[in-house]
This record gives C-alpha cells, sequence and structure tokens, in this order.
C-alpha cells in the first residue's frame, strides 16, 4: 500500500511537472530560461504571489520555481 501511495504522489508530481514546462514556454515569451516579471504580467495569480516562487530573489522564475506554482496554483 505504501508503494502505491508513492507512486501516485510521484505521478501526480510528474505530471503537473510536464504540464509546467509547456505552460513555462507560453510564459517566457523571448525564451530565455527564465521568466521575468514583466512576462509574468500574463499571468496574474503569479504576478500576486511573485515573491513567493522567486525562492532565490533573483528578479526571473526558472522552471523549477515556476513548476511550484503551477502545481500550487488553482486550475481555471
Amino acid at each position: 500500500m505504501r508503494k502505491e501511495l508513492l507512486f501516485a504522489t510521484f505521478a501526480i508530481v510528474v505530471s503537473s511537472t510536464v504540464y509546467a514546462g509547456e505552460t513555462f514556454d507560453q510564459v517566457d515569451t523571448d525564451q530565455d530560461g527564465a521568466i521575468s516579471k514583466a512576462e509574468a504580467a500574463s499571468v496574474p495569480a503569479l504576478t500576486d504571489l511573485w515573491d513567493t516562487y522567486d525562492s532565490n530573489t533573483d528578479g526571473k522564475l526558472d522552471e523549477a520555481e515556476f513548476a511550484r506554482f503551477e502545481v500550487a496554483a488553482p486550475k481555471e
């Protein structure tokens, strides 16, 4: 049972990360591998929570930081 729960959790995380990767590419309009605050303006919830997800405070989101947002953000 524990292995099944672990596998199910892993599958959810992986599928969310794949989804986030597709969305990341759409938001990263200049395709530089990071999302700037200006690019994030197209996702109001991300703009509102910018400081929460810019964990290294470098002023941009990499794919891992953005994936955390995608997993936590409510889907419309």
